[in-house]
């Protein structure tokens, strides 16, 4: 029990409210099914996210899609977009669906380990912009505050340079390359393997105040 008058006041309280500067993160429903349809449509996203063999996209795909996530995710969240940060004439009553985001947990025999994994799918006109960062920076956060990670780690597929160069500028250490690992029109591509440590991820914070 704590002294009276003493309260609990967290760092940030990021992570609680789910949201971050630009954007708001909520829960999966049901009706996202026509989004993650959309997120579907641009392939070369979707095969950099997942590198399965190519297939047409279908309903059924965006279905087994969210089944996959719902099932391997220790947190799952839309992306959206304040409406007070849309750039447009007419700005949007409600939050804009720009992406969805994941953590991905262990199996639970590899629990004690602390790792997670990040997944990330942003619509074509969304990026580029700064979001994918800010919300790949906000789940760093919770998984390290409120998850207790110890480390959290994405692949990079080489033919995706400019995430490779995000992910180094955000403070991720590439920690190992799979040789042409990946088949991808017409040819072979490294698959390029970074990670953060709580303790990088705490001196970031220490650094940028």
């Amino acid at each position: 029990m704590l002294p009276e008058g003493q309260e609990i006041v967290p760092e940030s309280l990021g992570p609680l409210t789910f949201e971050s500067s630009h954007l708001i993160y909520r829960g999966v429903e049901k009706e996202d099914l026509d989004f993650f349809y959309k997120v579907s449509q641009d392939t070369i996203a979707v095969y950099a996210l997942n590198p399965n063999l190519p297939l047409p996209n279908s309903r059924k795909s965006s279905e087994d899609l969210m089944a996959f996530i719902k099932e391997h995710a220790l947190l799952e969240a839309i992306i959206c977009l304040r409406p007070d940060s849309a750039v447009s004439d007419k700005k949007p009553s409600e939050p804009v669906p720009i992406g969805h985001i994941m953590l991905a947990k262990s199996t639970p025999t590899m629990a004690h380990h602390r790792h997670g994994e990040i997944g990330i799918g942003m619509l074509p006109e969304y990026r580029d912009k700064g979001y994918g960062a800010e919300a790949i920076k906000w789940i760093l956060e919770w998984g390290f505050r409120m998850a207790n990670m110890h480390r959290i780690f994405l692949t990079c597929h080489g033919w995706n340079e400019g995430a490779a160069k995000l992910y180094r500028k955000l403070g991720f250490q590439h920690e190992g390359t799979k040789r042409e690992h990946l088949w991808f029109n017409g040819r072979w591509y490294d698959a390029l393997e970074f990670s953060m440590l709580e303790h990088e991820w705490r001196d970031l914070q220490k650094k940028a105040s």
